[in-house]
């Protein structure tokens, strides 16, 4: 297996496409087009990666970071999302994607790396225990739908 950054090439939009529509809770399928488009403007945002692990040629899963900087706290790389495909859970694939986090945060001279799970996912947050991370705060995340405005891609 083979973690790297996502490039543009055909076969890692449809193969991101295809795992991005393995989530549990998507309003619609999304598109190649729909895809490409959002990750181009969040790879502009500095401090922003997407890796890939591959296997055997297939996409097997991903990792979205980001750096985050709070007020009175130093900068941290985010996972902001980690999908591994179905077919392949079990296999090592999200450890390598973490690891790759790990190194990509001290790269940038981080020494935190942060996520959030969903409380259902027990699962997960057995893997993310197993890997050294701890439940450092609980939240609930808020949002609002806001009328009449038009989504950017």
């Amino acid at each position: 297996m083979n973690v790297r950054p996502i490039t543009f090439d055909e076969q890692d939009l449809e193969g991101l496409t295809a795992l991005m529509n393995q989530w549990d809770d998507l309003p619609v399928v999304l598109t190649r087009e729909h895809i490409e488009a959002t990750l181009r403007r969040m790879l502009e945002v500095p401090g922003t990666a997407l890796f890939v692990c591959e296997d055997g040629g297939a996409l097997a899963g991903y990792a979205c970071l980001t750096e985050l900087i709070f007020l009175g706290m130093g900068p941290s790389i985010e996972v902001q999302s980690i999908l591994v495909d179905r077919v392949h859970r079990g296999r090592g694939v999200g450890k390598l994607l973490m690891e790759r986090a790990e190194s990509y945060a001290a790269g940038r001279g981080l020494d935190r790396v942060t996520l959030s799970s969903r409380v259902h996912l027990e699962g997960a947050h057995r893997f993310y225990k197993a890997l050294g991370y701890e439940v450092s705060r609980q939240s609930y995340f808020f949002g609002k739908k806001l009328g009449g405005v038009t989504r950017a891609t």
